[in-house]
């Protein structure tokens, strides 16, 4: 009867068991080498500030378009108001409109003065 169990291949005299040649080519002193990285300090902290203004811009471009949107909404409640007359209630929603769209136009000018600077000290002067 035969068997399906490969056998390995018998020592060689002196030898030793025979290894692959990917075993033999492992060198267990060899230096472990890091992946490249970015070593300099400059171009790390701008990458990290480049990262930082594109977040904060998603932010404040999300407070804005969020501001907006209550101001848009503030008028609307105003329009039920009157619609149903009750042209007090209709009166303070407008007044309150108008404040969060102030509020929001104030903080749209802050941002796009903030990006102007920033992009003159990326920049420097014309």
């Amino acid at each position: 009867m035969t068997s399906n169990v490969a056998r390995a291949a018998p020592e060689q005299a002196g030898n030793g068991p025979q290894l692959s040649s990917s075993a033999a080519d492992f060198q267990p002193n060899s230096p472990i080498q890091a992946p490249a990285q970015v070593t300099n300090p400059r171009a790390v902290r701008e990458a990290k500030l480049e990262l930082l203004r594109e977040f904060n811009l998603e932010i404040v471009q999300d407070l804005i378009a969020s501001g907006w949107r209550v101001g848009a909404s503030l008028l609307t409640h105003a329009a039920k108001f009157i619609e149903a007359d009750d042209f007090l209630g209709a009166e303070h929603n407008r007044q309150r409109a108008r404040e969060q769209i102030n509020e929001t136009n104030d903080l749209f000018r802050q941002f796009q003065e903030a990006e102007r600077v920033a992009g003159f000290l990326r920049e420097g002067p014309p």
